[in-house]
């Protein structure tokens, strides 16, 4: 049978023998959020992974946004993304305020859970999902809170792609949290207790592990088949000190610069117009080809410290963490580089200094991926083991104790035996 990914607009619809084939798959549920682009990318890597890897899949996708309601996606969404455009500071201060104070972040999530728990478990329920994934730290946090209170009766599992801040990631009303690093791990369990955190293969695209020789990458974008090219990217948003990065990366002398600004057009037009009378700089908005770009590159400069380092780090890229903006980017930063996956330049000169190092080969990169279970299988193990808890009792709770070990043991089978 075909697997299905499914638009949350478009799910439930259909004739009553469609109904019944989509009973016998696997339904997962998917809730993310376009609040920058690494949740948006997360969940399109996962849905991939995991139709390629069960055929009776069907997944769901759901804007939490949509979810939570109006209200939270002002306050989530569009404050946030005003805030780092045009107030930054404002987002470092309160970003520093809830780090120091668990008892300010209890209370967001108090307040997240009494706006929107109503809301986003109708929207959640409305797929009659075996397993519930969140890849949006927000949602994370209400979802938590529903499964903790029983009102939501599946496995939730939760995403946290992030290397840095991970508190604000996870919550102990979570099954299980997918980490992408071992680092993570402690500070996941300080939150949500011993064994509700496992490190995972990283959650990038697929084409991301496929080769693709910087030959061929830098034919297909058009740039010099020799010589530097370096990568400067500000994340979905376009934020942080990315003037600032090219103008190093221009420094290196004969250097070729893409520079990615993401949905920010108001910070590529304001680049362009700062660089144009330098032909070595390229200004690209957000892009589908990164892929390619990292291929290409010498190096990627990142500000934000985003899903575009655990690209890079899956591709080979040496990656250089700079300018980022105030809040949750310098904790990001500092640890990318103590788990090995990037350096971090606090200053233009720190940044020439690593770039030269990166462009002569000195700095070969991070380490090459762990050997761990992808969140495909983790997901999917836990989406059949409810299934088969519930069968014949549609009342039953399926218990985080009964479910959740059996799936890492079924996924770390899988995974070894695939190596």
């Amino acid at each position: 049978m075909k697997a299905a990914l499914t638009d949350a607009r478009s799910a439930g619809t259909g004739s009553r023998s469609h109904a019944h084939i989509a009973e016998k798959r696997l339904r997962v549920v998917v809730v993310t959020a376009a609040v920058g682009e690494g949740h948006m990318a997360a969940a399109r890597a996962l849905a991939s992974d995991l139709l390629a890897t069960h055929d009776d899949t069907e997944v769901v996708v759901c804007d939490a946004l949509a979810g939570l309601g109006p209200l939270l996606r002002l306050i989530l969404c569009d404050a946030y993304r005003w805030q780092l455009r045009f107030a930054p500071w404002l987002f470092g201060v309160l970003y520093a305020i809830a780090s120091r104070f668990s008892s300010l972040r209890r209370g967001g999530a108090l307040g997240l859970a009494a706006l929107g728990s109503r809301s986003l478990l109708r929207l959640v329920l409305s797929h009659r999902p075996d397993v519930v994934v969140s890849t949006y730290p927000a949602a994370t946090s209400v979802l938590g809170r529903l499964r903790k209170r029983g009102e939501l009766r599946v496995p939730v599992l939760a995403t946290i792609t992030d290397l840095g801040g991970v508190a604000f990631w996870a919550d102990g009303g979570i099954d299980l949290h997918l980490v992408m690093h071992k680092s993570c791990l402690e500070e996941v369990e300080r939150v949500a207790g011993p064994g509700r955190a496992q490190a995972v293969q990283p959650l990038v695209a697929a084409p991301f592990r496929q080769p693709l020789t910087r030959t061929q990458a830098r034919h297909l974008l058009d740039l010099p088949p020799t010589g530097a090219v370096v990568v400067v990217s500000g994340g979905g948003w376009g934020a942080g000190d990315l003037k600032g990065a090219v103008a190093a990366a221009l420094s290196l002398g004969e250097a070729h610069v893409v520079c990615v600004t993401g949905r920010n057009d108001a910070a590529r037009k304001r680049l362009q117009r700062r660089f144009e009378s330098e032909p070595r700089v390229r200004m690209v908005g957000f892009t589908e080809r990164m892929r390619e770009l990292l291929a290409a590159a010498d190096v990627l400069v990142h500000t934000t410290g985003g899903v575009t380092c655990l690209e890079a780090w899956v591709a080979g890229c040496p990656a250089i963490a700079y300018g980022a903006p105030p809040g949750h980017a310098p904790r990001l930063a500092r640890a990318l580089a103590a788990a090995g996956l990037a350096e971090h330049a606090r200053t233009r000169r720190e940044l020439t200094w690593a770039l030269a190092r990166a462009v002569a080969g000195i700095d070969s990169g991070g380490a090459e991926p762990t050997a761990s279970p992808t969140a495909a299988s983790l997901v999917l193990a836990a989406a059949a083991s409810s299934r088969r808890a519930n069968r014949g009792a549609v009342a039953a709770v399926p218990t985080r104790a009964a479910v959740l070990p059996g799936a890492i043991a079924e996924a770390a089978l899988e995974s070894a035996a695939a190596s």
